[in-house]
């Protein structure tokens, strides 16, 4: 199986995803559609979705809420579960997240949910805010 790349524009907020699940890729195509920019760009974050079985085994639960788990961070990594088995390692300051799960559906979320995040902010700081409930 092979890795596909995903480059969105989001405004000028550049987001590459990359992953071997291929419906996660075309999932990411549709919803972010207006998006999908046709060259390969440089982007201001890097998601990249792997199998579960490529987390590091050196994770330390600090604390739990529900299905979300908070890990001791490793220097200027966060680590956090979502919806039970979900790991997301975010090192902001290296713009990368790497999304670790076998769960097709819940990984999508997760990543849906990072891109719109980051996006988001980006988009904040430079005036263009965002609008909820408008349909």
């Amino acid at each position: 199986m092979s890795e596909t790349r995903v480059d969105l524009d989001i405004k000028g907020v550049g987001i590459t995803v990359t992953t071997f699940d291929p419906e996660l890729a075309k999932n990411l195509r549709h919803d972010f559609h207006y998006f999908i920019s046709a060259e390969a760009i440089k982007p201001s974050l890097q998601i990249s979705h792997r199998p579960k079985n490529l987390r590091p085994s050196t994770w330390r639960e600090l604390f739990s809420v529900g299905d979300t788990v908070l890990y001791r961070p490793k220097k200027k990594e966060q680590r956090t579960r979502f919806f039970g088995d979900v790991w997301v390692a975010y090192r902001f300051e290296d713009r990368k997240c790497t999304i670790f799960s076998d769960a097709g559906d819940k990984a999508y979320e997760a990543c849906y949910l990072v891109v719109l995040s980051y996006a988001g902010e980006c988009l904040d700081l430079r005036g263009i805010h965002r609008v909820h409930g408008m349909g």
